[in-house]
């Protein structure tokens, strides 16, 4: 027969294999859910991919948008264009977040269309209140110390111009 001693220090190392095996497999969906989704921008097309991942009431898309995976910011870019006034807000919320989390994969698409310019999602603070992030989460630090480690050569007119945008707010 166990003592409650001994139980309770299993059940805390079920708890512990399991919590380990939950974040490994977690992992393993932030690596492949990035690549989905481009998958099915390509595959499927631009209407397909906002219903699949970029629904306004539970899109899981923009987790991945806001962590700075590198190719859900590249559809992010891609089908931001095209999005209607939800998704884009939504969007743009993302990629500002994104911006801190991973400056060099987001500074690219800088400019690069109309609601991708510096003055769209290097605003600091903006973000609507159905975000999928707290606005309080997207400061103008953040974003200048995040863009302050960027020292390509390539990006340094972009990195300029939201820094421009930054200061401004």
């Amino acid at each position: 027969m166990r003592t409650s001693l001994q139980l309770g220090v299993l059940a805390a190392a079920l708890l512990l294999a399991g919590a380990r095996a939950s974040a490994h497999a977690t992992a393993q969906n932030a690596q492949t859910t990035g690549y989905e989704i481009a998958n099915t921008l390509q595959t499927k097309g631009v209407t397909a991919t906002i219903g699949q991942y970029f629904n306004c009431e539970n899109g899981s898309g923009y987790a991945f948008v806001s962590g700075g995976d590198p190719a859900a910011v590249s559809v992010a870019a891609r089908i931001l264009p095209q999005a209607d006034a939800c998704v884009a807000g939504k969007l743009q919320a993302s990629l500002r977040l994104a911006l801190i989390y991973n400056p060099a994969v987001v500074l690219p698409f800088v400019n690069s269309a109309s609601k991708l310019s510096a003055a769209e999602f290097c605003k600091p603070a903006d973000l609507p209140a159905d975000a999928p992030v707290s606005p309080d989460a997207t400061t103008a630090q953040e974003m200048e110390g995040s863009l302050g480690v960027v020292n390509s050569a390539a990006l340094a007119a972009k990195k300029r111009a939201c820094l421009r945008v930054i200061a401004g707010a």
